[in-house]
Order: C-alpha cells, then sequence, then structure tokens
C-alpha cells in the first residue's frame, strides 16, 4: 500500500475543530437552559405580584405597590436584591391595556451572569456577553366577577 506524504494529522485538526463547536453548542444550551429555568421563576413571580397589586385596586397607589412586592417577594424574587427590579404600574404603562385603571401591570428584571457565553464572544468576537437582563412582564385585573364556594353536597342532584 502507498502512503501518502503530509496528510498524517488531518483527522487531528478535525477532531479538534468538531469538539470545538460540540462544546459551543453545549455550552450555549447551557446557558439557555439557566435563563430559561430564571424566566420561568420571574414570571411566577410577576404573575403574583400582578395578581395581588389587582386584589388592592380602589386603594391608594402605595397599597397596589407594597401588595405587588410583597407577592413578588413572597415567590423569592426580591426588590433590590440581587439587582431585582420589580416595578407595579397602576394603569399599566404598555400594551392591550395600557392607561386602564381598572388593570395592575407587574414588570420583573433581573440580570444573570453567563457561563460559558461570554468565553465564546470574548474568544471570537472581542465583545463581552457576560451578563444578560431577563425580563417577566404580567397583567391583571379585579373585576367585580365574584367567586362561588360550594361547600357541601346538599341539594345536589
Amino acid at each position: 500500500m502507498k502512503k501518502r506524504n503530509g496528510e498524517s494529522g488531518q483527522a487531528m485538526i478535525l477532531t479538534l475543530l468538531s469538539m470545538t463547536l460540540l462544546l459551543g453548542f453545549v455550552g450555549f444550551a447551557a446557558d439557555v437552559g439557566v435563563l430559561l429555568h430564571l424566566k420561568r421563576n420571574l414570571q411566577t413571580a410577576a404573575d403574583a405580584a400582578a395578581i395581588a397589586g389587582a386584589a388592592q385596586l380602589g386603594y391608594a397607589d402605595l397599597t397596589t405597590q407594597a401588595a405587588g412586592q410583597a407577592a413578588a417577594a413572597q415567590n423569592g424574587v426580591t426588590n433590590g436584591v440581587n439587582g431585582v427590579v420589580v416595578a407595579i404600574n397602576s394603569p399599566p404603562n404598555g400594551g392591550a391595556f395600557a392607561g386602564d385603571p381598572a388593570y395592575v401591570e407587574a414588570i420583573v428584571t433581573q440580570p444573570q451572569q453567563t457561563i460559558f457565553a461570554n468565553a465564546f464572544a470574548t474568544l471570537f468576537q472581542g465583545t463581552s456577553l457576560s451578563t444578560m437582563t431577563v425580563t417577566a412582564r404580567a397583567v391583571a385585573t379585579n373585576v367585580g366577577a365574584g367567586c362561588v364556594y360550594g361547600l357541601g353536597t346538599a341539594g345536589a342532584g
């Protein structure tokens, strides 16, 4: 069999390039997973804050603000801690219900450090992606639809 000169080591170079690309995708998936997990937690806090703020409609704006921030804190997102900002707007500043005093808007933002995105951005572009800001928004109202509680089965037929 004839040996070709100058072609030894091609497999190693292709393997290194492929592994770098593969590790980049794994790092990207890890960062996106962390950001999506944070987004879900912030959305839960924003939903609770908007509902709690809406429950206080008709009272002073400070009560709406305090109720919304307290509800967010009960969901593990406290205003001013770890860069978190919990903004309660009554009426909402944007969206379909902007300016409608029957609605309350909660916007929760938090910066999140990335693990791998910063390394690859610095390596290839010379820029920094060390932190990304995650935002969640919720709008709620308290229209008097009422609730019906069924406490027993008497009269059910």
